[in-house]
């Protein structure tokens, strides 16, 4: 039988304590209480709890279940103090209060204590209390000198108060750690589910270390080290009595060996002073190499924070709405070359009038009079329709026919783009007006991809300019691009297509269009039938390669060709 550690089990299914007695001698057993149900109001009651915690205070290991308890009809006992004296209190409008809060707040300073030491806490995590709590006295009139209490069942340790508790429910979890605990927990996910999610309470707070995420990679497991201790919170697990035997037979041993003297004999072979000298010396490199590494991967996060700060305005293309959409939508039009783009509304806002239109862009004929909205579902007519309003508007104010009017719509903003419905994103009759009216119609996430494109592809200007001048549906398909076909058939390191208009030719460039970007490649080589030629054109079969570097192929891919001569034309106007 093991000494050490002094073990205490809080709220545990009694089959643990069971287990763990046929080799751990000391082991205690306490609760926190149990939830008790009180009239639904908006009255504060005093929190009643008389059950104690037995004899903890001096252990190593503290174990904690906090899931669901059977709600008691009613508290046990009497008020712990005199109605004048300072005692918690908690809100009813719940309908019940959780009592266990009160057991929480007594232990909470023993349990730093026994953490700070080099002691252990384990917390299997389920929701926080729901209610408000308060230290208070009362009198006839109600409550006095109230000062609220942050959190309730929760307050089990400082670090823990940084933290904050969401309740969300799910059984995905993906361990993020490949350190002794995470190994261990991956090992018992059958069955394991989630009550709840756990995040600093400041983004910049690297105390905690994450264990294991949810499906949304909000974290339900989590680490950290207090004063010379450890506390782990971990998600509501199947078999709690072998993931805690195993985690006291051979994690915690590793990870805290002071507390396992007995299991531990014989690891001081490996303390600096009693190493092998070739060892201390990887040990020294390996130290050297970790930290040359910190400060590379330090450099990179600092220049990814840069450039998401800088360019952080392209996801608000398909994120937002009101004028974070529309200064994101002024960005892009600049990216794409647009040059005389006015912001209405700020001229409209500094002369005290009503909103009209967003933008007008004044590069060439047609004006562009453009209305940009962000909308949670689909689009109304009313949304689209109302660049043309403000364009007739202009015309007479202008005393010019030569303006045109613009919809840029994101539309189901809070669905993924790749979620949205970008084949039909307008309506049939919504198209036919726009093609009878001259209306543009462009979805932001159609906008995007022209931004994200553009850069990525090095396109000119002079080829995404005139899109934003047509009528109906505006495409991310650029002017210079020559549709072929689609994607029949896909091999390794090449596809096949039948070609459907145009013409290619060898040193020309392929261009095949995936969900978000259109990858280039130059053509070197094609087949038609399995011989090679020079170049094919419309009823060919053609085979062409493409390298295995790039975008994956699917069948169905729309390809486009890119002429020489025209990027070879493009690069003098480039020069001159």
């Amino acid at each position: 039988m093991y000494q050490q550690p002094k073990i205490y089990l809080i709220d545990v299914d009694k089959a643990v304590r069971e287990s763990l007695l046929k080799h751990w001698a000391n082991i205690g057993v306490g609760t926190l209480g149990a939830p008790y149900a009180v009239p639904p109001s908006s009255s504060w009651r005093p929190v009643i709890q008389n059950k104690k915690l037995g004899k903890f205070e001096e252990s190593d290991l503290i174990i904690i279940d906090l899931s669901s308890k059977n709600l008691a009809r009613d508290s046990t006992g009497e008020k712990h103090t005199p109605e004048e004296e300072i005692d918690l209190w908690g809100k009813c409008d719940k309908g019940w209060i959780d009592a266990r809060t009160r057991t929480s707040l007594c232990a909470k300073s023993d349990f730093n204590r026994i953490i700070d030491s080099g002691g252990v806490l384990v917390v299997f995590a389920a929701p926080d209390s729901p209610m408000e709590f308060q230290w208070a006295s009362a009198n006839t009139r109600g409550l006095i000198g109230g000062r609220s209490v942050s959190g309730g069942v929760w307050n089990l340790a400082d670090p823990i108060d940084r933290l904050i508790i969401l309740p969300e429910s799910g059984s995905v979890i993906n361990v993020s750690s490949n350190s002794p605990i995470g190994k261990l927990l991956e090992k018992h996910l059958d069955d394991a589910e989630f009550t709840c999610t756990i995040s600093p309470k400041w983004s910049n707070d690297k105390t905690w270390t994450s264990l294991a995420t949810n499906k949304y990679g909000s974290d339900v497991a989590l680490i950290t080290e207090y004063g010379d201790g450890l506390i782990m919170i971990l998600p509501q697990l199947a078999n709690k009595t072998l993931f805690i035997e195993e985690l006291l037979h051979v994690t915690l041993p590793e990870m805290s060996p002071s507390l396992f003297p007995e299991i531990e004999k014989g690891k001081w072979t490996h303390f600096p002073e009693y190493e092998l000298l070739h060892i201390i010396e990887l040990e020294a490199r390996k130290s050297e190499v970790i930290a040359e590494a910190e400060k590379e991967l330090s450099k990179i996060e600092q220049e990814i924070a840069t450039h998401r700060s800088a360019n952080g305005w392209i996801h608000d293309l398909i994120t937002s709405t009101g004028d974070e959409l529309v200064n994101a939508v002024k960005n892009a039009l600049s990216i794409l070359g647009f040059e005389r783009v006015i912001d209405v509304d700020e001229i409209r806002d500094a002369e005290g009038k009503s909103r009209r239109e967003d933008l007008r862009v004044e590069d060439e004929e047609p004006t562009l009079i453009i209305d940009i909205k962000g909308v949670g579902g689909k689009s109304g007519d009313e949304d689209l329709m109302q660049a043309n309003k403000h364009a007739m508007i202009n015309m007479r104010e202008l005393n010019k026919t030569t303006i045109q009017g613009l919809s840029i719509i994101n539309q189901q903003r809070h669905l993924p783009p790749l979620q949205r419905d970008n084949k039909h994103p307008f309506r049939q009759e919504i198209l036919d007006f726009a093609g009878e009216t001259r209306l543009g119609l462009l979805t932001t996430f159609d906008l995007y991809r022209l931004v994200v494109n553009k850069q990525k592809n090095d396109w000119s200007s002079r080829w995404v300019k005139p899109l934003l001048y047509g009528h109906q549906r505006i495409t991310a398909t650029p002017t210079h691009y020559r549709y072929l076909g689609t994607i029949s058939k896909v091999f390794t390191e090449f596809f096949g297509m039948h070609i459907l208009e145009n013409r290619v030719d060898i040193g020309d460039y392929l261009a095949v269009e995936g969900d978000i970007y259109f990858e280039e490649v130059e053509i070197k080589s094609i087949q038609v039938d399995n011989i090679d030629v020079n170049s094919a054109t419309v009823e060919d079969r053609a085979g062409f390669k493409w390298p295995s570097n790039k975008i994956k192929l699917r069948e169905g891919m729309r390809v486009y060709a890119i002429s020489k001569s025209l990027l070879e034309i493009n690069t003098k106007i480039d020069l001159l």
